[in-house]
This record gives C-alpha cells, structure tokens and sequence, in this order.
C-alpha cells in the first residue's frame, strides 16, 4: 500500500499512517498556492486507477522521485496551479464508484481526457473545491457539507449524508472540509481521520452510515479534524 500525502502533516498522524503504509509520496509545498493549502495533494495531483497519477506541471522533483522509487506511473497535467480561485482546482476532482465530480469547466483537460477514456461519467457542480468536500464511500453514498454538491448527487440515485458545515480545522482558513481531513483505504473498507471524529457534532451520524456501509474507522491522531488536503492510497 502506498501513501500520497502533503509533507505538513502532523508527527502523530505520519506514526499512526505507518500501521497501513510504508511508502509515502510526499506532496511539498508549492509557491503559487496558498499558505496552509500549499501542499495538499488534492490540489497538486489526481490519482486515476492502479499505481497512475496526474501531476500539475510544476510539481517538485523531490516528489517525482518518490513516486519513481515507488513504482508510480504519473502523467503530467496541461493546467499550472496559481493562487485565486478557480485557478487552484484544476485536479481536485472527486470520484465516486464510476462517477466523478468536479466543476468540469475548470477541470485540467488531461485528467478530463484520462477520465473519458476510463468511461467515467461526469456530474458537473459549481463548487470547485470537489475533492475537498467530498468524502467517498465506495461507488454509491458520500458524506459533504455542501448543499449543492448533495442536490447534484442525489440527483444521480447516490446516497447523501448531508453534515455540519465547519468544525473542521483547516489554518490559515475559517474552515476546511471533510474529505481533505480523510483517507479511504477502499480494499479494506476504512475511513481514516485526519483528527478525532468524536469531536465533530454530526459525529454519531457519520458513524452510524460507515458501520451501514461496512465501513470501519480510525483517528489518527487525538486533535480536532484537520483538513490536510486528503490522504490518498494506492495498491
């Protein structure tokens, strides 16, 4: 199991991610993004299927090595990442089973091109942040805050836990969002929090559908939910 994961996140949570993996890509921080999102890996990269992942142009060497030394396979995107929204989105695509969602205006045409040829279908929604906002429960139920993103959804017969806006630290920021304080590790059916879940009011909710779904869970680390732009894993 390999891990992606920005290069910020905390001592405790890189310890408790060692149980699942022992190879990281690490995503470093990239100039022309905000500080405290300049390194998430939601923003910087796409992973498709397998051991491929799309890379915006300007990632830094250091990562490209890693994902060398690891056996990934990376495409580089057409898109360069700049700070002012939607200039930042480009590949924080969210994909849900066979179904991806994205603001697909902004989307970069690689990853769009990679997508079609995989026979992907495409759910537009105007929140660009998509990846972020969007924890994926397998191929048919999603956990988000956005109302927009749930009224999309639930007119594609996808399931929707509609949560809590905020509660979710993200510095720099006044709020982050769920799916960039997680990692599925799908093979296994577990959700692992970037914080404690127990903090976050909707706790009982968002526990109740995991256990629904055949869903285990586990905090990796004592905080509150920290947005650290997604951890994601490849076989």
């Amino acid at each position: 199991m390999k891990c992606i994961v920005s290069e910020d996140i905390s001592q405790e949570s890189y310890y408790s991610l060692l149980q699942f993996s022992k190879d990281f890509m690490f995503i470093r921080k990239y100039e022309n993004l905000y500080r405290g999102i300049d390194s998430h890996a939601d923003l910087q990269c796409f992973p498709l299927e397998d051991n491929v992942v799309v890379v915006h142009p300007e990632i830094h060497p250091k990562t490209i090595e890693e994902a060398k030394t690891m056996g990934i396979d990376f495409l580089y995107g057409k898109t360069k990442l700049e700070k002012k929204y939607p200039k930042d989105i480009p590949y924080n695509v969210a994909r849900i089973g066979k179904n991806v969602l994205h603001y697909i205006e902004y989307m970069d045409p690689i990853v769009k091109m990679e997508l079609e040829s995989r026979k992907y279908n495409f759910i537009n929604v105007k929140q660009g942040y998509t990846r972020c906002s969007v924890l994926s429960l397998g191929n048919h139920s999603i956990i988000t805050a956005d109302e927009g993103i749930a009224k999309e959804i639930r007119e594609n017969s996808i399931d929707v836990l509609l949560i809590q806006g905020g509660h979710i630290d993200l510095p720099g920021f006044n709020t982050g969002f769920i799916g960039g304080a997680c990692g599925v590790i799908q093979e296994k059916g577990i959700v692992l929090f970037n914080g404690d879940i127990a903090l976050h009011p909707d706790y009982i909710k968002i526990c109740s559908l995991l256990k629904a779904k055949g869903y285990d869970y586990k905090c990796l680390n004592h905080g509150p939910l920290t947005d650290v732009g997604s951890i994601f894993f490849l076989p």
